[in-house]
């Protein structure tokens, strides 16, 4: 009731008087009856108000009973009445979002990893020697000052290749004087090889063509006549016996010498005979085999003197061109030797590999903060064991400052600058927030879809406990806006034509389409940065659809 509401003013008035002992008797009374005349006022307002407000509800009640006591008859009116309730109806099934502004803050969080700033990785990467086993190492997770021993190796193979190799050296560098001494006479021999082929062929030549042209000839005649020459002489023979036979004969008494003579030519004639015999046989064989034989011989021996001549020739042609690369591959030989030398020399140095700087003792390799190898470098790292080649072995840590690593998905990049801060909160303790601001956003992706992400830390409030390669998490906010419009997800269509977004406005019994432009999202709602106004009432259905 405003009976009871007292103005301040009166109120105030009532306590500083009833506090102040210098008011007067006329004074306090005043102020009681100002008080006490506007309370009567407010009552009896009060009571006009009230009598009004029946008299309205019983009018509205009799107005009720006419209503259905009078029939309805107009069909016209049936109608509009079914309109209007559809109208309310479907009011009442829309569902509506009236637009506000509002703050709208999009905030990041990242897995993350504490990095050393400074670290000195240690590397073994021998020029030559392959075989390096661990005699003496410091543990992982040692404090080590600049220089003092890291790791030392067996060196008594290493030495002993060097000593074979330099007494090989010794061996391949007379090699060398002798190869170099022989190529010149080589070369001479070479030379005067294919000239004495040159002419045995030009001589080959001649005599064939004199066989085919001459000797062949006589050949051939000389056995002919050799045929003849027994013919002949067995005729002659022969003859000589029957004249000799005539003679004897015509004398009737043949004397003991006559037999003699007549026995020996009968025995002339006989020989004759046999030696003409064997002379067709040899005649025979002469023209059947022999001479065939002479051909294919001659022939021969000419073309066995023509492949000589072609061998003395391509050994002109690339013997002595090989002498001289054969000579340069034994120097390149020596130089490579020489070389290997000075790689296996070179590799002496890392039989005691030192610590590079002052920090802790780290096996293995971080690519941005993941110590991916550490493990195996573990299980590996041990007294007697091999230490793997061209890999580094381990990493002098310095415990002090610290950053963190981390990588953004594409689609958080854009909302990250440098400079920009953020907390990291260590997995080891909750509690603990650290300061921190964006030092470097690489450029390009470090993996598919991924950017690297390197922040300092700002603050000198980071623990004694917390050390490289301990894991946290980075908050930052990428987006902020004072006065956002939001709308819910639902309201906003997107155009089949041209993949535009609008929204449907609602305005009183009408719904009109509205296009707009969206920007960042957060849960369930997303901002409209043009298109619409604080105040606008936006329908959550499709209205199209409908």
């Amino acid at each position: 009731m405003r009976m009871f509401a007292l103005p301040l003013v009166l109120l105030l008035a009532l306590v500083l008087a009833a506090l102040t002992n210098n008011a007067s008797a006329d004074v306090l009374r005043g102020i009681h009856d100002s008080a006490t005349e506007y309370v009567s006022s407010l009552a009896d307002d009060d009571e006009a108000e009230e009598d009004d407000e029946e008299a309205e509800e019983e009018e509205a009640e009799d107005d009720e009973e006419k209503k259905t006591e009078e029939p309805q008859t107009d069909d016209s009116k049936d109608d509009d009445s079914k309109d209007d309730d559809a109208k309310e109806e479907e009011k009442s099934e829309r569902k509506t979002h009236t637009v506000k502004a509002s703050p709208l803050k999009i905030e990041l969080e990242v897995d993350s990893k504490f990095v050393a700033r400074d670290t000195s990785e240690v590397k073994l990467e021998p020029e030559e020697w392959s075989e390096f086993k661990i005699v003496e190492i410091v543990p992982h997770g040692a404090t080590v000052r600049q220089g003092e021993t890291l790791v030392k190796f067996d060196g008594e193979k290493l030495k002993e290749a060097i000593a074979e190799l330099e007494l090989d050296q010794k061996i391949e560098e007379l090699a060398l004087l002798k190869a170099e001494q022989e190529l010149p006479r080589a070369e001479e021999s070479i030379k005067k090889a294919f000239e004495q082929a040159e002419r045995a062929l030009a001589d080959a030549k001649v005599d064939y063509k004199n066989y085919q042209d001459v000797d062949r000839e006589i050949m051939v005649r000389s056995i002919d006549m050799q045929l003849k020459s027994a013919q002949q002489s067995a005729e002659n023979a022969r003859e000589e016996l029957d004249q000799l036979e005539k003679m004897y004969l015509a004398d009737d008494l043949t004397e003991e010498t006559e037999e003699i003579v007549l026995k020996r030519q009968r025995v002339a004639v006989e020989m004759a005979d046999f030696m003409l015999e064997r002379s067709k046989i040899q005649h025979a064989r002469s023209h059947e085999l022999t001479m065939p034989r002479n051909d294919i011989s001659e022939k021969e021996a000419l073309e066995s003197i023509e492949l000589q001549y072609e061998r003395a020739k391509t050994a002109l042609e690339t013997d002595l061109t090989r002498g001289r690369y054969d000579l340069e591959k034994a120097r390149r030989a020596r130089a490579k030797s020489l070389e290997k030398h000075a790689d296996l020399t070179k590799d002496l140095g890392l039989l005691e590999i030192k610590a590079p700087a002052d920090g802790v003792v780290y096996y293995g390799s971080a690519t941005r903060g993941e110590w991916t190898d550490m493990a195996s470098m573990i299980q590996r790292l041990k007294i007697d064991a091999s230490a793997p080649t061209d890999s580094v072995l381990m990493t002098i840590v310095a415990p002090k400052p610290l950053v963190v690593e981390t990588s953004l998905e594409e689609k958080d990049l854009v909302g990250v600058k440098k400079d920009q801060a953020a907390t990291v909160v260590p997995t080891a303790d909750s509690e603990v927030k650290l300061g921190a601001k964006v030092a470097i956003v690489s450029a390009i992706p470090v993996e598919a879809g991924k950017f690297a992400l390197t922040l300092e830390l700002t603050g000198e409030d980071a623990p004694e406990w917390l050390v490289a390669g301990m894991t946290g998490k980075t908050k930052m906010t990428t987006y902020e806006s004072k006065s956002a419009l939001l709308v819910p997800k639902s309201a906003v269509h997107t155009a089949d034509a041209d993949d535009s977004k609008y929204v449907w406005i609602v305005d009183g019994d009408k719904v009109e389409k509205q296009a707009v432009s969206t920007g960042k999202t957060k849960g369930e709602d997303i901002e409209i940065v043009e298109g619409l106004e604080a105040g606008d009432v936006v329908s959550l259905d499709d209205e199209a659809k409908d």
